[in-house]
């Protein structure tokens, strides 16, 4: 696979995660946390006003923003408040990086590339383990979302990866 600079976000409501990878190798990884008492609105801007710079300072420019696809389960009201979310992160990057993919990854697809279970509890504790075998960290020295940032950007190397072999299976 040709090296891709690829950023993955785990977008959350209260916190946002990120992984850095170039080609196979996650440079990164960290989180931003506002204050939980703040309003969704306000929450949003502080997480984009604080992780432009933080950004622009590590000389980041993806091929690739892979941000997971919101989960749409019992809770219709958090589903909304997930989209909302997304959907502030999706523009800034977009805005950011105008050439960059951005790339929806389905939770399942993120739950997979981490051999992973769908309990959430279950779920992070191996998504902590993932992350920390890539990023040759201790196991809980990352927070459970720039853990699942790092499973995020697995999965979309994978599809990546995949996609790569389809065209080259068509073009041959």
């Amino acid at each position: 696979m040709p090296s891709v600079r690829l950023l993955a976000v785990d977008e959350g409501s209260h916190v946002l995660g990120l992984a850095y990878f170039d080609g196979e190798a996650c440079l990164w990884t960290r989180q931003f946390a506002p204050s939980a008492s703040w309003p969704w609105w306000r929450r949003m801007r502080w997480i984009t006003d604080t992780m432009r710079p933080y950004l622009a300072e590590q000389g980041i420019d993806p091929h690739v923003v892979a941000i997971e696809d919101a989960v749409v389960g019992a809770n219709p009201k958090s589903a909304v408040v997930m989209g909302k979310s997304i959907g502030w992160i999706s523009c800034a990057f977009s805005h950011w990086y105008p050439e960059a993919r951005l790339l929806p990854i389905p939770p399942a697809a993120v739950r997979a590339a981490a051999q992973a279970p769908a309990h959430r509890d279950t779920a992070i504790a191996r998504y902590r383990t993932v992350a920390a075998y890539v990023t040759g960290r201790p196991i809980h020295s990352m927070s459970e979302d720039e853990a699942a940032a790092v499973c995020i950007g697995l999965a979309a190397l994978g599809k990546l990866r995949a996609e790569r072999w389809e065209a080259m299976a068509v073009s041959s």
